[in-house]
């Protein structure tokens, strides 16, 4: 083998051990990184179910408001009624004594 291929032969070599090296260092850290994101990922999927269920809660909520307003509002109305016909109860009570 002559002193040129052997010089070859030897960056060559150096140059692939480099790079291993890079690829290495580089897959050995990011694998840290993707448990990083996998956690932040489950982590955002929490986030998003809680608001999903704040959003529902939040919707129930204004339903019962909303049906209890009707309600309150029914027997308002009711209560008008009632005074409204005793008062004609009352009027035609003090016609009939006139």
């Amino acid at each position: 083998m002559s002193l040129k291929s052997l010089l070859q032969s030897i960056i060559i070599l150096i140059i692939i051990i480099i790079l291993g090296g890079v690829y290495y260092n580089y897959f050995a850290n990011n694998s840290k990184i993707t448990l990083e994101k996998n956690v932040q990922t489950k982590i955002d999927t929490n986030k998003t179910k809680k608001k999903n269920n704040l959003t529902e809660n939040s919707i129930e909520k204004k339903r019962i408001n909303i049906e209890e307003k009707v309600i309150s509002e029914d027997e308002i109305v009711n209560d008008e009624i009632e005074k409204v016909e005793s008062e004609k109860v009352d009027l035609k009570k003090k016609n009939k004594t006139k």
